[in-house]
Formats: C-alpha cells, sequence, structure tokens
C-alpha cells in the first residue's frame, strides 16, 4: 500500500482550511452535505441547566450520508426537512440552552446555504495551486410543505420541546411546495460569479439507484458532477482518463487494432447496435456522462460515493506525490482513493465518528 501522507482534521472546514498556506493543495475531490436533507448530530448545547434533557428533544438524527451526499439524495419529499431547516438552531423552552451548530446544509433558504458555501470555497481557492482543480458532487433537494415536530412530549416528558421545532409550514420566498430548487446550478453559478472557472458538468448516472416512492414524477438516478478551475489554464491529464474508442466506419477498418480481452458483444450490447462495433486501440477523450454504480462501505451503516466515481476525478486532476484536499472529508472516501492512487491527501471534518471511520480506512486504499 502507499506510504503517502494523508491526514483529517476534526473542526468546523473554515476552522481547517486556515491551517493551511497558499497554493497547497493540487485537486479539490468533495461533497459537501445537501441542502435541507440531514442533520448530522454535531449539535451542543450551551448554558442553560446541564441535566435538561433538550438535548434528547433538539438532536435528530436520521441516517447520514457518508461523505456529503445521499444513496439518493432527493428520491422521497418525505425525507426532508420542512421549512428548510429553520427548526434546527434554537433555544431549549425550559432551560434556555442554546443549541449551537456549525455544520452546513440545514440553512433557512437555498441562498443562505449558496452564499456560505461560496465562502468555504473562496477560503478552499486560497489554499488551492493556481493550477489547480476542483470537483464538487452535488445533488439537488426538492421544497417541503409539512409540519413537522422534533422530540416528542408524550409519555410525561419533564421539558417542553426547544423552541421553534415546530417546523414552519410554508416553503423558501420564491418556491412552492414540491419544486425542484436548483441547488446544483444555484451553486455553479454562484462560484462561477465569485472567480471560479467552470469547466465542465458530468453527470454520474447510477445504474442501480434507489426506487423512489413518488408517483408523480420520474425516479432521480443521477447526481452532478462539476468541474471548477482557479485559472484559465491547469493541470489536466486526459490520457489518464481515456475511454475505450470503438468503430465500425469502413475508413477505420484496415487500421483498427483489437485490444487484448476486448468483448466485442459487450460493446455490441452497450453501444445498441447489432453492427460489431471495435476497440480502435487509441482510446478517446472521456465523456460527461458516466454511469457508475453506488456502493457501500462495510465500516458505516450509510452509502458514501464510489471509489469508481473518485478514481478519474484524481487521475485526471492531480500528479503523483501531489496533494489532494477533500474540506468535507465524511467517512473518507476521497482521501482512501488518493492514498492508493500515490497522492497525499487532507480531509476536514466536523463529525467526530466519521473522523474515525477515514482514519481506520484511508490506510487500507477501499
Amino acid at each position: 500500500m502507499s506510504d503517502c501522507e494523508w491526514m483529517v482534521q476534526n473542526c468546523d472546514v473554515r476552522e481547517g482550511l486556515a491551517y493551511w498556506p497558499d497554493e497547497q493543495f493540487n485537486c479539490v475531490v468533495t461533497s459537501p452535505p445537501y441542502w435541507g436533507l440531514r442533520d448530522y448530530g454535531t449539535a451542543k448545547w450551551e448554558g442553560g441547566d446541564a441535566g435538561c434533557d433538550h438535548r434528547a428533544n433538539g438532536e435528530r438524527r436520521q441516517l447520514p450520508h457518508g461523505d456529503g451526499r445521499a444513496h439518493d439524495s432527493y428520491a422521497d419529499e418525505r425525507h426532508l426537512i420542512p421549512g428548510a431547516g429553520a427548526n434546527f438552531k434554537d433555544v431549549c423552552g425550559k432551560c434556555g440552552a442554546r443549541r449551537i451548530d456549525a455544520q452546513l446544509g440545514l440553512e433557512r433558504t437555498p441562498d443562505e446555504y449558496v452564499a456560505r458555501l461560496v465562502e468555504v470555497f473562496r477560503d478552499v481557492k486560497r489554499t488551492l495551486r493556481n493550477d489547480g482543480v476542483m470537483w464538487i458532487v452535488v445533488g439537488d433537494s426538492y421544497a417541503a410543505n409539512r409540519s413537522y415536530q422534533i422530540g416528542s412530549t408524550k409519555g410525561g416528558s419533564k421539558h417542553a420541546p426547544a423552541q421553534s421545532h415546530q417546523a414552519s409550514n410554508s416553503v423558501p420566498p420564491g418556491l412552492k411546495p414540491k419544486d425542484l430548487v436548483g441547488i446544483p446550478w444555484l451553486l455553479a453559478f454562484a462560484l462561477r460569479a465569485d472567480g471560479w472557472y467552470l469547466r465542465a458538468d458530468c453527470i454520474w448516472h447510477k445504474p442501480n439507484a434507489m426506487p423512489s416512492s413518488q408517483r408523480d414524477r420520474p425516479t432521480v438516478d443521477y447526481e452532478h458532477v462539476f468541474m471548477f478551475t482557479k485559472s484559465e489554464k491547469y493541470w489536466y491529464d486526459g490520457e489518464a482518463v481515456k475511454e475505450v474508442s470503438v468503430s465500425n466506419h469502413s475508413s477505420g477498418n484496415k487500421k483498427r487494432k483489437i485490444a487484448d480481452g476486448t468483448d466485442r458483444s459487450r460493446l455490441n450490447t452497450h453501444l445498441g447496435s447489432s453492427i460489431p462495433w471495435e476497440d480502435s486501440g487509441t482510446g478517446r477523450s472521456r465523456r460527461s456522462v458516466w454511469s457508475i454504480n453506488t456502493e457501500s462501505y462495510k465500516g458505516a451503516h450509510f452509502a458514501t460515493y464510489p471509489t469508481a466515481l473518485v478514481e478519474p476525478l484524481i487521475l485526471s486532476s492531480c500528479p503523483i506525490d501531489g496533494w489532494i484536499l477533500d474540506p468535507f472529508a465524511g467517512s473518507g472516501t476521497t482521501l482512501s482513493v488518493a492514498n492508493r492512487l500515490g497522492r497525499n491527501s487532507v480531509g476536514i471534518e466536523l463529525n467526530g465518528e466519521y473522523v474515525k471511520m477515514a482514519e481506520a480506512r484511508i490506510p487500507t486504499g477501499k
């Protein structure tokens, strides 16, 4: 296994970024927490009565999506946070303790969420080399419009639920109930306006995406993978991520070279044709729609983004012995793949439990 350097900082992302000098990293591969989908359990109560059970009423523990993403990030509106996260930063109604939380994704509106991410990635840009590349995996959210009570007074609880934990029945301004918010493009345009070069929108298609319980719209089976750069010219190794090049054109028959082990019948099926497509042996530039199954990490009870998605991002955008940054490291998928591929890496993660998973996982390269 690789003897590359790596570390995971257990802190708020901006605190972690402040530790690093300008132009430290060659490449960024990350996925921020998606808006309005999960509470990662990082909140702390300050002040009030230490014996109060506001913690039981105030913490919401949904199954988290490791490395900042869901197995199917917006398959079912029933799982969304009503009122766009307005119910999470509160004051205990009994003892006055305040709930303090540094995590991203629970902002009241999409605009607030995007604005916070722009600030974070502005700090990221400082630590990125001038020829560096940043990849962001991000999914969308739906606007919800239903009440939701966190905690319960049933059974004679001695404390009232924390104030404002009854979620708002209204969606954020400008949205209607059941609207698809458009978070990925809101973020992409905001980062572009902040000076980033928006170079590509790749689609991660999930052949094994989870089915949706919704019956009035198609099931979503993809997420966006945006490519940003700090400068107009940057380091990119297209040769390292070339795809199989196939052809059935008569002009190429004499020059065609069959690659060892090519399954011609598989190529025919994949391309939807009975014509004998063959590997031309030259390879072609990587396309922008990638069909990659989701995969679970056995060390955690949630889905991470697959290693097969991370590999081409690192191979194309970071030289061997270069430095990779994941400012939302989760269970460490990016760092694990980077270590296996001979790249040094740094992760920043707010949740201490995820940091433990990442530190156990990274040396394995899986």
